[in-house]
């Protein structure tokens, strides 16, 4: 069975308990204050106004000894695709050593030599040398279904790769899906020596066209930015080894980004399923990330909590409504609730209550079933009937059940 939200309502007002786990390593306030309300092309360009003109940094072994530091051992570099940490000191050109891997390959469009797209500290990441070796200058997508569990490399086990691609581990998906938007992003052809990288589900190296696309946006949803990712996107902007870079990879600060920049052109697309699309949901929710309480349509309700119930969050009719009603006598009160009927075919819902929002102290707080309405095709009302005296400094929440 699938577990909806629960809301928790305290008679007389809700009390919403929305949070999100700020990262330590955001970007200064105003940062892509041009980007603000932009979608497509538009979105492109701002991004790109905000992250270029950075600082080319000195090329050597000791930027990647600090920018990939393991996490949970000073000593050592995280390498991508093996995903296991090795001595910083044990980097070169040996087997059973690490070195330098362009994520975006330079077979597709980096210019060579020192130029700033061939330098870019966000697009190299250390790697082991014989894996590094072994991708070459795959593009990524799903590996075909004859190689899907064929490991790439035995240094790489849970990488794999056909005749033209490579999938990384689940775990780094994510990662390289945001490098090479940030890639296609920062590179447009206007610095001199450079040309203008892009993405697209049709690879190509002679256009300087990376990919695969349509993966690349699934693998950005499924593997979430990860506080490794984090810390060396702060690192390459404020100091690394003595210097800095001076730019921010805008899908590490912001992951939806990604979707309003490339699920534009596609707006139909809808990657998790929930009959929704994609772009629309980043379109209309595009700012509660930043603290989960904004309200566009002021309605009183945050954007988050009426997506979280399947609401418009662009409707200011259109929100989850608690109320308290007269009751059918002195003893009796009514609790109701709007609710969205665009929810799968077998629904139940109850009520709880607590005195106190403790997790463990929520009971049911009534026994029959409640009267449900239908309002309108897409709204309907659920009334619970409680004691009137239960409604004293106690919290409510109905708790939503479906069956597939």
């Amino acid at each position: 069975m699938e577990r909806l939200p629960t809301f928790a309502a305290l008679v007389g007002f809700i009390t919403l308990m929305l949070g999100q786990a700020m990262g330590q390593y955001e970007p200064p306030a105003g940062y892509y204050e041009g980007a603000n309300g932009l979608t497509g092309t538009a979105l492109e360009s701002a991004l790109h106004d905000a992250i270029d003109n950075h600082q080319q940094v000195p090329w050597g072994w000791s930027a990647f000894q600090d920018l990939d530091t393991s996490l949970t051992d000073s000593s050592s570099v995280l390498l991508v695709y093996s995903n296991v940490v090795r001595s910083k000191n044990d980097h070169g050109g040996d087997a059973g050593e690490w070195n330098r891997e362009h994520v975006w390959p330079k077979a597709f469009g980096l210019s060579g030599g020192s130029n700033l797209d061939e330098r870019d500290l966000h697009n190299v990441l250390a790697s082991d040398v014989q894996v590094n070796s072994e991708r070459g200058s795959l593009y990524f997508d799903e590996t075909d279904a004859a190689f899907e569990n064929t490991p790439a490399h035995p240094s790489a086990p849970n990488c794999s790769k056909d005749s033209n691609s490579w999938e990384p581990q689940p775990s780094r998906k994510g990662d390289v899906a945001r490098i090479c938007f940030y890639m296609a992003v920062r590179y447009d052809g206007s610095d001199s020596g450079t040309g203008d990288l892009t993405l697209g589900d049709t690879p190509n190296t002679s256009a300087r066209r990376m990919g695969k696309l349509s993966t690349l946006l699934r693998w950005h949803r499924e593997d979430p930015v990860s506080d490794q990712e984090r810390l060396r996107n702060h690192k390459i902007f404020t100091n690394a080894y003595g210097v800095k870079q001076g730019n921010r990879n805008p899908f590490v600060d912001q992951p939806l980004y990604a979707e309003l920049l490339y699920l534009a052109e596609s707006p139909e697309t809808d990657f998790d399923e929930d009959g929704i699309s994609d772009f629309w949901e980043a379109e209309s929710l595009g700012e509660f990330s930043q603290d989960g309480k904004s309200d566009q349509d002021s309605d009183g309700v945050p954007l988050l909590l009426e997506y979280a119930f399947r609401m418009n969050p662009k409707a200011s009719d259109d929100y989850l409504a608690p109320s308290l009603l007269d009751g059918t006598s002195e003893e009796t009160m009514i609790i109701r609730f709007r609710w969205n009927r665009q929810m799968p075919s077998s629904v139940t819902y109850s009520l709880q209550s607590s005195p106190n929002l403790d997790p463990g102290s929520w009971n049911s707080a009534v026994t029959a079933p409640p009267d449900i309405t239908d309002l309108t095709e897409d709204l309907r009302t659920v009334d619970f009937i409680v004691n009137a005296d239960s409604t004293n400094f106690r919290f409510f929440r109905v708790r939503v059940t479906t069956s597939p």
